[in-house]
């Protein structure tokens, strides 16, 4: 789960550590006014490894790799003060653990889920 803003209805604003924040698309899931503060949860087949160059993606460092049969997924911990840990799907060999990697949306898969921020922070109780 991450925190963001909400800049219009389904469309959320990331910080993206370093860089600018970027702005991403999701589902809504309750009330939120426009500008209100969101956590937004994320599934790994919904984020996919980009490149830096890329618009709309955000810094990391890819710390574990974990293979399911078919599927890898990796683990990143976000750039920036307030670092989460996120997974992703990636394909095998995709990159190695230890290394600078970007993360971006994939169009496919399901959308991110956006809810409303507690009062006082912390945890949403609807995620």
């Amino acid at each position: 789960v991450l925190e963001g803003e909400l800049v219009a209805p389904g469309e959320f604003l990331l910080s993206a550590g370093e860089a600018a924040p970027v702005r991403w698309l999701g589902e809504m899931v309750g009330r939120v006014e426009v500008g209100g503060k969101v956590q937004v949860a994320l599934r790994p087949e919904s984020l996919r490894l980009a490149s830096k160059e890329d618009a709309g993606s955000i810094s990391g460092e890819l710390v574990e790799l974990r293979y399911t049969g078919p599927a890898t997924y990796g683990t990143v911990r976000l750039t920036g003060e307030r670092a989460r840990e996120i997974e992703v799907l990636m394909e095998p060999g995709e990159a190695a653990e230890g290394h600078p990697v970007w993360v971006g949306e994939r169009r496919q898969g399901p959308p991110p889920r956006i809810y409303p921020a507690p009062a006082g922070g912390g945890r949403s109780q609807t995620s």
